[in-house]
């Protein structure tokens, strides 16, 4: 027993020793977490490093960073200038360090290696970019923690943005090629115009006006786009899509979330497996298909369709509201639910009721196929 309580001691006294130790350390070094894990920051950043950097021949920037924010400007010199604000006094490796080789200048500052147990909770820091407004060749920037914003417009050849942590906030860019990326932040672009590709795991995103083709996709986030014009494939697993203003054709899926759009023109294929399809004031050809949701699609008056529409729906209801004086081949299915048109004087019902087809009009120009496992049929229109 006399030794069993020696030995416990003689435990808690190495663990008390170690405590000690390690709060020691800890107040040495500022905290006991990473850097920038934490934006509660305990004294203003102040500017710790100014640089000119002549662009004369360079037609690639790159920056990478870890946990830095990221802010353009607009510069009013012929030389790009970048500041670095930091709220701890530097060591010479904790500076921006400058490659230039032919025509490529790289920007970057990397985390020294530490101990993240005694780290650097309260530390912060973050670059800003003077781009002169003339310079309108290849962008990239990198950072993994941090955010990229820019309230200016950027008129590049080649564009490319990515955070693994850090939000993106762009006003303008015009490039040919838009890539914009972010593992766990939102996504918001004001207007972008280019071929575009824009992606978040866990984050939302909001294209919110531009031109040009798109791919948009979210793991487990909404996706917004607005006043855009082109061909859009959008995607997202565990969120909503809405769209609205928007011109060209259209590839949209979600596996858990809805489908919204308003006020847009264009072919669309639109896929939902556990969400309604509700469009609003659309113009165009449609195929939509819904596992478990209803499908909404009410039509612009005026709208002009020249190609089929297809409908399914495995378990909900569909609901379409045509314009006025259209000519179309009509069929309809409904496995268990009623089918009830505003031309039912034109169609042809089967005994049971559950399947309906026509020619509504003359000299048809699209087909119109609608099915449903179980849910009901509902047409109407200005006739």
């Amino acid at each position: 027993m006399k030794k069993f309580l020696i030995t416990m001691i003689s435990i808690f006294a190495a663990l008390a020793i170690g405590l000690v130790v390690l709060m020691v350390l800890a107040i040495q070094n500022g905290g006991i977490l990473p850097a920038k894990q934490s934006s509660n920051v305990f004294k203003t950043a102040e500017l710790v490093n100014t640089q000119e950097i002549s662009l004369d021949g360079i037609d690639e920037i790159t920056l990478n960073y870890t946990w830095d924010d990221i802010i353009f400007l607009s510069g009013n010199t012929g030389k790009l200038i970048f500041k670095e604000y930091m709220n701890f006094t530097p060591d010479d490796d904790d500076l921006t360090q400058i490659t230039t080789r032919r025509n490529r200048l790289k920007l970057e500052r990397q985390q020294k290696n530490r101990n993240y147990w005694f780290g650097d909770i309260n530390r912060y820091s973050k670059v800003e970019i003077y781009l002169p407004s003339d310079y309108s060749f290849s962008l990239t920037v990198n950072t993994t923690s941090g955010n990229i914003e820019s309230d200016i417009s950027l008129n590049l050849t080649n564009f490319e943005a990515s955070s693994s942590s850090g939000d993106i906030k762009i006003a303008e860019v015009y490039a040919a090629s838009i890539s914009v990326a972010s593992s766990s932040g939102n996504i918001t672009m004001e207007r972008a115009e280019g071929s575009r590709s824009v992606s978040s795991s866990s984050g939302d995103i909001k294209l919110l006006g531009g031109a040009g083709d798109s791919s948009v996709s979210s793991t487990s986030g909404n996706i917004i786009i607005e006043n855009s014009t082109g061909i859009l494939n959008a995607s997202a697993s565990s969120g909503d899509i809405s769209i609205s203003n928007s011109s060209g054709r259209k590839d949209l899926e979600t596996t858990s979330g809805k489908i919204v759009v308003t006020n847009s023109d264009g072919y669309t294929e639109a896929s939902a497996s556990s969400g309604d399809i509700r469009f609003t004031g659309f113009n165009g050809a449609a195929d939509f298909e819904t596992t478990s949701g209803s499908i909404i699609l009410d039509y612009a008056e005026g709208a002009s369709i020249e190609d089929d529409i297809n409908l399914h729906a495995s378990s909900g209801d569909v609901t379409l509201t045509l314009p006025s004086g259209l000519s179309f081949d009509f069929s309809a299915n409904s496995s268990s639910g009623d089918i009830r048109t505003s031309f039912d004087d034109q169609l042809k019902f089967s005994k049971n009721e559950n399947h309906a087809s026509g020619t509504i009009g003359s000299n048809p120009l699209f087909a119109l196929e609608i099915t449903t496992t179980s849910g009901n049929i509902r047409i109407s229109d200005d006739r």
